[in-house]
């Protein structure tokens, strides 16, 4: 651990700072209230449009989805490896796992 020495360099700035602070009629105060009000709304306000935007993409999403799943069915009916009753499913599946992914990248980057 460091020791602390009190060596003149330390007790002349401790008699500097040990002044009172200037009188400022409230000044330093309004400053604060009015900085911790723009934290405030900061820290609601992305979350907020971040769901106000969800709420507005939903169904441009969905409709994306639906329309990504057929041409997935389509393009997996020709595919001998996958049979013609599991093209649908797989279509879902593989749709279903890029919009995870694309929410999973979306959370990442507002974390960030």
């Amino acid at each position: 651990m460091a020791d602390y020495r009190d060596d003149e360099q330390d007790r002349v700035l401790r008699r500097l700072l040990a002044h009172p602070p200037l009188p400022d009629a409230g000044f330093s105060e309004r400053i604060v209230r009015r900085l911790r009000r723009r934290q405030l709304l900061r820290r609601f306000l992305l979350p907020l449009a971040v769901l106000a935007g969800g709420l507005v993409a939903v169904k441009p999403a969905s409709e994306l989805l639906v329309a990504g799943t057929a041409w997935l069915t389509r393009a997996l009916q020709g595919v001998d490896a996958v049979p013609g009753q599991l093209a649908p499913l797989a279509g879902y599946t593989l749709s279903g796992a890029i919009a995870l992914v694309a929410i999973a990248a979306a959370l990442r980057l507002l974390d960030d």
